[in-house]
């Protein structure tokens, strides 16, 4: 939007530019193109490549921060124990008698 605007479109014709534009990068919109020889309709033709590159530059930050949270969640992933076993398990005998702890051969 900011691209639009400082070449002169206004702010709410600049504003649904860089909309179509967005949602044409996601896959939501229309192809259609502006058409007509009108000062908007121009600039907005010669603008798509910029305002495609500030779409792609704002999002470069989400990225970058989900590939670190992925990085930090496969590196606690590696730490976590899981399903294995980390110590000695207490074990009840038949009885009732006094808990024994496995590890000793016994």
């Amino acid at each position: 939007m900011e691209t639009l605007r400082s070449k002169g479109v206004p702010a709410g014709p600049a504003n649904d530019a860089a909309r179509s534009v967005a949602e044409a990068v996601t896959g939501n919109a229309d192809a259609k193109e502006p058409a007509g020889d009108g000062r908007t309709a121009t600039l907005m033709r010669d603008s798509m490549d910029a305002i495609r590159l500030d779409f792609a530059e704002a999002n470069q930050w989400v990225l970058y921060g989900m590939a670190l949270a992925l990085g930090i969640a496969y590196l606690c992933a590696l730490r976590h124990p899981g399903t294995r076993v980390t110590g000695d398990a207490p074990v009840r005998t038949p009885g009732g008698e006094a808990p024994v702890t496995r590890g000793d051969g016994g």
